[in-house]
């Protein structure tokens, strides 16, 4: 059908269609709201890949700018930025200060007339510098520099927005993918940590940082500076919960005008653990497959079929035997390793949660009936001719684990 499909496995969700996340959405929120009064709040927001970091970040930025009494009314100047791999601090903190000129208004942006906000690593403050000259300075003071003059661009930035009629009411600045930054992770904490409690002393703690990244990283960034601790709260992001995974995909069909069976659906999406990858993917399918504008059995079939030929096209090293889609239970089962001999070695914790920093949720059934997982999708891969036997395994294999319950 020609309609539109709400549901984008390969890009970030939009803010109209993001779902759940409730309480971490509310706790960050809460909290940036107290920067209007100039009481300042950081975050690390932490999790593996693919569990939705980024797309927590576009939503908290979404709501962060608006005006508006019913979402948290927080009207704040904003920037973004995504550190590539083996960048520094200085460089990252140089681009998403910079990159606030975009989200400035006309009236702000003429207050500061040919204000260009770029750090020297070098100079010492005492006004704005231009460019990047990093020359021979020791680490010691090129971090210095780069707070010194960091907190001279935001004082004058908030200064300017205080006097500006209906100027906005802090700053929120959003550092993603942070584990890029890698050795230089480490002096990080205490650059921005000075930052925020300087501004803080000079009451003008409307300056807010949210920083993404991997959960093993969160360790790293504290570990010259457990004073940063006090200054930034650590958000981890596990598997959505089944009800607020729910949420997505009713969202989503309500906005393409698609009928579902709520119990259906409610029963099925625990085929995505959680994982806000599979959650899109599985949606994205489902609209594909619906051709009368109701979800049922059928489109289900069609969708996990269509999900499971994007897996073996992607790993075509798994194309022989048969691929399961498995669900791990919370407390089935302690530490556990296997290796598939195809898709890798795969590590859970005692709540079944992968702890390796893969998403897998593809293996033999055989490795999975090892731990005893329960099966609750698949796909056949068989030799020519065996597709019948291999059905009729299936069909015994589904009746132990409902007997199982």
């Amino acid at each position: 059908m020609g309609r539109e499909n709400p549901f984008n496995y390969t890009s970030i969700v939009t803010p109209t269609l993001f779902a759940g996340r409730h309480s971490q959405v509310d706790d960050i929120c809460a909290k940036l709201a107290q920067l209007s009064r100039g009481a300042s709040a950081s975050f690390f927001v932490c999790g593996e890949r693919g569990i939705g970091k980024t797309a927590l970040l576009k939503l908290i930025r979404h709501v962060s700018k608006a005006k508006d009494a019913d979402v948290y009314d927080l009207d704040l100047l904003t920037s973004y930025y995504s550190v590539d791999d083996g960048q520094n601090i200085g460089n990252v903190l140089q681009e998403v200060i910079y990159s606030l000129r975009a989200d400035m208004d006309n009236k702000l942006l003429k207050a500061f007339k040919d204000h260009n906000f770029h750090i020297d690593f070098t100079t010492p403050a005492g006004g704005v510098s231009i460019g990047m000259e990093t020359g021979k300075a020791d680490a010691a003071t090129k971090e210095k520099n780069v707070r010194d003059q960091a907190v001279a661009i935001l004082s004058d930035i908030i200064v300017k927005m205080q006097a500006t009629p209906g100027g906005k009411r802090g700053i929120l600045i959003i550092i993603d993918e942070v584990h890029n930054l890698k050795e230089n992770l480490k002096a990080s904490a205490s650059l921005l940590r000075s930052i925020v409690t300087t501004l803080d002393v000079n009451n003008l703690g409307h300056v807010a940082f949210l920083l993404a990244g991997y959960e093993d990283s969160v360790g790293i960034f504290f570990s010259e500076d457990t004073s940063a601790r006090r200054v930034f709260d650590v958000v981890k992001l596990d598997v959505m919960p089944d009800h607020e995974a729910f949420e997505v995909w009713k969202k989503g069909f309500e906005k393409s005008q698609i009928r579902y069976d709520e119990t259906f659906l409610r029963e099925n999406i625990r085929v995505a653990r959680g994982y806000p990858y599979h959650i899109q993917k599985i949606g994205h399918h489902l609209v594909k497959a619906d051709t009368d504008n109701n979800v049922d059995q059928e489109d289900w079939n069609n969708a996990i079929e269509s999900v499971l030929g994007d897996f073996n096209t992607q790993h075509p090293e798994a194309r022989e035997g048969e691929i399961w889609i498995a669900n791990v239970p919370e407390n089935r089962f302690g530490a556990v390793k296997w290796d598939t001999k195809r898709l890798g070695t795969i590590a859970y914790n005692n709540k079944g949660e992968p702890v390796s920093g893969h998403r897998p949720v593809f293996a033999e059934k055989k490795e999975l009936e090892k731990v005893g997982h329960p099966v609750l999708s698949y796909r056949i891969k068989t030799q020519a001719g065996s597709e019948d036997a291999a059905r009729e395994r299936i069909g015994k294999y589904e009746k132990q684990i409902s007997s199982q319950g």
